[in-house]
């Protein structure tokens, strides 16, 4: 079995209010390195630089019907590094 991996925390459908909620947007540039992992062991296979000038987190409510267009947003001052909840209520729960 190979390793999978993603560069995006997971996002959450409202089937009730039709939106799609994302909490990421960044800026930022990725340095490989060569160090293995061995087992259970984390390992990003290389380092993340952030651009603090143009990095900073958001939770978006996106229309899937469209091409991602945003029916709302709320920003934060710095990236997000969570997902995204949404609940059979209502209720949307996103970290920092």
């Amino acid at each position: 079995m190979g390793q999978t991996g993603t560069n995006h925390m997971p996002p959450s459908y409202d089937p009730v209010l039709g939106c799609l909620r994302d909490g990421s947007e960044t800026c930022a540039t990725y340095f490989p390195s060569k160090k293995k992992s061995g087992p259970a062991e984390a390992s990003v296979m290389g380092t993340v630089q952030r651009d603090a000038d143009r990095s900073y987190g958001v939770l978006r409510a996106l229309d899937p019907t469209t091409v991602g267009e945003a029916n709302g947003e709320f920003k934060y001052p710095t990236p997000t590094m969570a997902g995204v909840m949404s609940t059979a209520s209502g209720v949307v729960f996103a970290g920092r």
